[in-house]
């Protein structure tokens, strides 16, 4: 059975609450075997965590369009040139950090009727239960697309989380000789994407092909463990920017910022910066350095020191 949002938020709220699935059928008019169902893919699909962050992995495989054209070369394809608009989601593919098993959300349904509203209403739930959410090229694809799948299907906005983009730590931070996710991977040594035949299985799933359907699921849960491993090893260098791990433990331990670990030892070395002195600390689980918070200048020292004009680099 597929509900509304509005059915589902409330299924959620009241089983929260304690209620049972025949007080809640009958609450909202609906059958207690499609809120025991429901149920059950809610609480599969989401992961609990007391300590630490909720960090979700994710990949998406969307539809091409079937369009109508006089040519190959340099074709501007006009709206009514279009027959079935693509960019639904096909498949997703996601995995949470430490868990070992990438899964794959589909619905054969929504597939023949060119529609995505089973996998999206699942990744805007994810969201919903994650802190962090990866993947490679998220800010340029993976998220603007979900987010405008949401809007066409309904749905609020995707919920706030913290984001990092694997792409753009390869492109900032290093340089490889390619930033596609196969290629970090092969310079990396963890792995290559499971091949696929190409524009061809996108067209066969679309069609209804069954083995079509199952090598896509294959290649979307490939992508996903690749991501995981590029993802670990960019990680435990320290430069995954803008995200602090050690915000969702609630001790007041100090913690690796990349990976949240207690498990810290300063190397010897000072790390200096235009205002003061800080001593260099490193993770013995995950390798990545960083400095401390408290500057080893006294406070007369950093009053002496002086600074750029205002509006000078």
């Amino acid at each position: 059975m597929k509900y509304t949002f509005n059915i589902q938020k409330q299924i959620i709220e009241l089983k929260e609450k304690g209620f049972s699935s025949r007080y809640i059928a009958g609450q909202l008019g609906i059958g207690k075997t499609g809120v025991n169902n429901f149920w059950k893919s809610h609480k599969e699909n989401s992961i609990t965590s007391t300590n630490g962050p909720r960090v979700l992995l994710f990949d998406l495989e969307t539809s091409a369009s079937l369009v109508y054209c006089f040519g190959r070369h340099k074709q501007f394809i006009n709206q009514d040139a279009v027959k079935i608009e693509g960019g639904k989601l096909l498949c997703s593919g996601f995995r949470w950090l430490n868990q070992d098993k990438t899964s794959v959300m589909y619905n054969k349904a929504d597939i023949a009727i060119h529609g995505d509203y089973s996998v999206c209403y699942a990744m805007w739930h994810l969201f919903y239960n994650a802190d962090i959410v990866v993947a490679h090229n998220l800010r340029g694809f993976d998220l603007k697309m979900l987010e405008v799948r949401c809007l066409a299907n309904g749905l609020p906005p995707l919920p706030t989380v913290q984001l990092i983009d694997t792409l753009d730590i390869a492109r900032k931070k290093f340089r490889f000789p390619s930033n596609k996710l196969d290629s970090l991977a092969a310079y990396l040594n963890v792995g290559r994407k499971v091949p696929h035949a190409g524009i061809s299985l996108w067209v066969n799933v679309q069609e209804g092909d069954e083995q079509a359907l199952s090598d896509m699921v294959e290649y979307c849960e490939g992508d996903v463990d690749l991501l995981y491993d590029v993802f670990m090893e960019l990680r435990n260098r320290g430069l995954v920017s803008g995200v602090n791990f050690a915000n969702y433990y609630s001790d007041n331990k100090p913690r690796c910022k990349s990976c949240g670990s207690d498990k810290l030892q300063f190397t010897g070395r000072t790390v200096t910066t235009p205002t003061g002195l800080f001593d260099e600390v490193s993770c013995s689980d995950c390798g990545s350095l960083q400095r401390t918070k408290d500057n080893k200048l006294t406070k007369d020292k950093r009053k002496s020191l002086m600074a750029a004009p205002k509006g000078v680099n």
